[in-house]
């Protein structure tokens, strides 16, 4: 059941000052709600809980991967990361996965590099010719170790891609369970324009 907490210490400032105990706080409650000054109402909030301790789980593992991720890229192209954004974009992992060494990414060609960045992104006009320039003269220039066995990084890039758009799944389950509580304004005062 749900009841306001600030009206309720209000509330509780009035009758029960300085007295806090199962006892007294199941009486106060049954006060408050016979005095008629808000109506309970049921809702369920295990199905929010569970998605909160999921969404934490599942960026705290996105996290880890994202900085292996990041620490493999470094020996294997450290050039790439002055050329193209890693934190957040699909893209350069999506292409990795296809073309993971310098060697493979100047054996492909401009069209080949560019379909494999767009495959990894929702507007496929962001990426142009330009970036794909940038990447291969990187991969031309790259100090990176040639023979470091790509088997482990792949495997690594599929895992965070994987988490990644789990992420995004239960941010969206939790944005629907949300609107279901109480706690709707919450998501109009974060900007989300819910309802």
């Amino acid at each position: 059941y749900y009841i306001d907490n600030v009206h309720m210490h209000t509330y509780a400032q009035l009758y029960y000052r300085h007295v806090k105990n199962d006892r007294v706080d199941a009486k106060l409650i049954a006060m408050y709600l016979i005095s008629g000054h808000k109506k309970v109402k049921p809702y369920k909030m295990d199905e929010l809980k569970d998605l909160c301790r999921l969404y934490h789980r599942i960026r705290k593992n996105y996290v880890n991967f994202h900085g292996s991720f990041i620490n493999q890229l470094a020996i294997i192209f450290p050039e790439l990361e002055d050329v193209m954004c890693l934190t957040k974009a699909k893209a350069v992992p999506t292409m990795l996965l296809k073309y993971s060494t310098p060697a493979e990414i100047k054996k492909a060609t401009d069209k080949q590099l560019r379909d494999a960045l767009v495959s990894g992104m929702e507007k496929s006009s962001a990426i142009r010719i330009e970036h794909v320039k940038k990447i291969k003269a990187a991969a031309k220039k790259s100090v990176g170790v040639p023979d470091y066995p790509v088997a482990k990084f792949r495997h690594t890039i599929k895992l965070m891609l994987m988490h990644q758009k789990a992420k995004e799944d239960i941010l969206k389950d939790m944005e629907e369970c949300l609107v279901k509580t109480p706690y709707v304004h919450l998501l109009e005062q974060r900007g989300f324009g819910v309802i």
